[in-house]
């Protein structure tokens, strides 16, 4: 072959192929991958009252204090009502009843550290609760964005740890969200798997932050202690929010954040040391 037949062969650009034709072609890659799938709850905008929301001022009990960090007031990002979660949750270790609260610190950005979350989960009663006001300098938006839960499956991203064992064509992996299309129209997804914007490798980040290494910095890029591998199987995803054009709240441009909870730390229902990463394009 000629040099310049062989160059005009290499970036002739492949015939596209139908969705039809790669479900066809791979059925049974796919269906492996759809195996994999597990139940979740996404969150829907409603025009209904909801005790969940994003947005606005939560509905706090009297004895629970606006949470804030080095003087300065967390941001308020959403109101999970526990009793509206799909009941497939407690099979995992979410709480029946109760509610989450999701706060952000973002004023540790000010020292060159990502936003931190500041989760706190009130088991009840919830009759005494009262809306509050938000802080004068909120950056987050004032009014409420109900939604509703429901349960949806969740498919792993082609990056994800659960798709290592399946032999994944490159017709597949190009044509991914054709043929497990993500619930993009969800505005908070709780538990399942993430829908990745930057890389699918988030339980190891979580595990890295959690042992206080920057996931970041050159240690966390190289890092291949046995302690990080085994420990990164200790993370589910919690909660995956959606960002700025809903809710006014910056994650980055386009991006999305994702709340991290160890396994056994659910189950004791300790919010404390839930991890955030937030991707962006």
């Amino acid at each position: 072959m000629g040099i310049l037949q062989s160059l005009t062969s290499r970036f002739t650009r492949e015939p596209k192929v139908s969705i039809s034709e790669v479900r066809s072609s791979y059925n049974e890659v796919i269906e492996k991958i759809q195996g994999l799938g597990v139940p979740a709850a996404g969150g829907f905008e409603t025009t209904g009252r909801s005790n969940c929301f994003l947005g606005g001022a939560p509905w706090l009990p009297p004895d629970l204090n606006w949470p804030n960090s080095s003087g300065k007031d967390c941001e308020f990002i959403a109101q999970i009502d526990l009793s509206e979660v799909p009941q497939f949750s407690s099979e995992v270790g979410l709480p029946e009843s109760g509610i989450i609260f999701f706060f952000v610190d973002f004023a540790c950005l000010e020292n060159s550290i990502g936003p931190t979350a500041v989760l706190i989960y009130y088991p009840g009663p919830t009759d005494s609760f009262i809306e509050t006001s938000k802080p004068t300098n909120s950056i987050v938006d004032s009014t409420h964005t109900f939604v509703q839960l429901k349960q949806i499956t969740s498919i792993p991203s082609k990056d994800s740890f659960a798709c290592k064992d399946i032999p994944v064509q490159e017709l597949v992996n190009r044509n991914w969200h054709e043929l497990f299309p993500s619930q993009s129209d969800s505005m908070i997804q709780l538990l399942g798997y993430p829908d990745p914007i930057q890389g699918d490798n988030m339980d190891r980040d979580a595990q890295l932050m959690y042992i206080g290494i920057d996931p970041y910095s050159s240690e966390g890029s190289f890092i291949q202690a046995n302690s990080v591998e085994d420990g990164r199987h200790d993370w589910i995803l919690l909660a995956q929010i959606c960002g700025f054009d809903e809710i006014g709240c910056i994650w980055g441009d386009c991006g999305e954040a994702y709340f991290w909870i160890r396994k056994a730390d659910l189950l004791n229902r300790d919010f404390s040391r839930v991890q955030l990463i937030c991707q962006s394009c």
